[in-house]
Order: structure tokens, then sequence, then C-alpha cells
């Protein structure tokens, strides 16, 4: 799952956010997450869970200060009820202060526009994605004001 990592506030997010693509309705994800303390001493690390009832989180607060070089590990289901775009987030709380972690829920099948003519690995002007995500199938060449289908499988590279 896309998200690489983000070191804040001396701990380390893995991954920076969590994104569930293509969810059909009905059915349940999963994704994990952990967060490493960095710093010298031990931190108080707390996990708040989403607003919005799609998103739930599992996790095991710690009651004791995390020590240094250990993690607080916890999973992150997704039940979409109907193929929208959802977002939500996690708060964690460092000591005093709080973080965001994005939760992306994506539904479904998307499509990008492309406003202009471009070839297979020679974009020669800009795309219009609809929403984030990959492309499934990409034909060789793309005629003027086309769609074309993307899934969450390959990863786009647009370049000006």
């Amino acid at each position: 799952m896309p998200g690489g990592r983000r070191d804040v506030l001396g701990v380390r997010i893995a991954p920076a956010l969590l994104r569930f693509g293509a969810a059909l309705p009905g059915r349940r994800y999963r994704a994990a997450l952990s967060v490493r303390n960095l710093r010298a001493g031990s931190c108080r690390l707390r996990l708040l869970p989403p607003r919005r009832p799609q998103f739930k989180l599992i996790v095991e607060n710690p009651e004791k200060p995390v020590a240094p070089g250990l993690q607080v590990k916890a999973v992150v289901e997704y039940y979409p009820e109907s193929e929208e775009d959802l977002e939500d987030r996690l708060l964690l709380l460092i000591e005093e202060d709080v973080v965001d972690i994005p939760l992306l829920g994506y539904g479904g099948q998307k499509f990008i526009f492309c406003r202009y003519c471009f070839q297979f690995n020679l974009v020669e002007n800009l795309l219009t994605p609809v929403t984030y995500g990959y492309i499934t199938k990409l034909s060789t060449v793309m005629k003027m004001n086309s769609k074309f289908l993307y899934n969450f499988f390959f990863p786009i590279a647009v370049h000006r």
C-alpha cells in the first residue's frame, strides 16, 4: 500500500497515510500501521479512532510510556457502504502534541480525462486526474478529450 513513512516529533509513522483503493461496498479491507519511538527517552503514544463508522481502529494503546526503539502497532479496517470516496483521519497523541494520519477510501473504478493527445511514455501535455490512483490499461495513443479507466494497480507519472 502506498504511503511511505513520516518522521515527526521524534516518532516514525509507517505508513504516513492509509489508502484503500478500488474498494467494493460490503467488503472488509485492512491495513497495518506502526508508530515507533525514535527519541532518546520514553514517550507517551496514543492513537485515537476516526470519526466515520466506515473506518475502524484496532489498537492496544499502552498505559505506560513507550521506550526508545519500541513501537505501537495498529490495524485500520475499512468497510465501504457505497462506491463513494471517503476521507478521515486518525489522531496520534505524542505526549501533549497531536499529529494527523490521513485515511483515504476510494470506491470502485475511476476515470482520467485527457484534454490533449499523448502517446504512451510520452506525455505532450497535462492530464487531469479525476481522483488519485493507478492505470489498469492504456492504449498506445490516446485521442483528444478521451477517458480511460484506472483502478489503483500501476502508478501514474505525469511530467510537465
